[in-house]
């Protein structure tokens, strides 16, 4: 129980200082000839700061900070259930990628039929009974949802610092 309410007070001081920095860059100017906007440039300092503070690569703090504003804004009742140790990190991370993709308007079902059996199953069979619940839910078929996610299909190239770049492909 104390490791998921320091799971759950990680999650809450990550999204504070996640907060901080975007409240801190709404109140800064644009610079002049810069290729990102304040807000862009927090989110990266934020992002490359947790990443050396609790000594993970970029990819696993840019995770962090997802499932800490997750927790804080559209999951409070799996927040609150992960605060009272009724369930583990492992088992908030399933709700949290699994409502990812719930439209909003059923979210709040979601999480609350999630969480009933959360407390008494392995985190894998919750991931199985999320994913039943969330095709449930979700309006439009797996099926019309893959064709659209197939025209969505990219390359995504960012230039970055030092002569590098990230090449992105997003594909089936």
């Amino acid at each position: 129980m104390a490791i998921a309410v320091a799971f759950a007070r990680r999650a809450e001081l990550v999204e504070a200082g996640r907060r901080f920095g975007q409240a801190r860059a709404n109140a800064a100017a644009r610079l002049p000839g810069s290729r990102w906007d304040a807000a862009e440039v927090a989110e990266r300092e934020f992002v490359s700061e947790l990443a050396c503070t609790i000594r993970v690569p970029r990819r696993t703090a840019e995770n962090l900070i997802a499932e800490s504003r997750a927790l804080a804004g559209e999951l409070p009742a799996t927040r609150a259930a992960l605060e009272a140790g009724e369930v583990s990190y492992q088992h908030a991370k399933v709700v949290i990628n699994q409502a990812w993709s719930v439209p909003d308007e059923a979210k709040a079902a979601f999480e609350v039929e999630v969480l009933r059996s959360a407390g008494t199953v392995t985190a894998s069979k919750l991931k199985y009974r999320a994913r039943l619940l969330r095709e449930r839910l979700h309006p439009e078929t797996i099926r019309a949802r893959h064709q659209k996610s197939v025209r969505d299909r990219a390359v995504f190239f960012e230039p970055e610092p030092d002569g590098m770049a990230s090449l992105t492909l997003y594909d089936s």
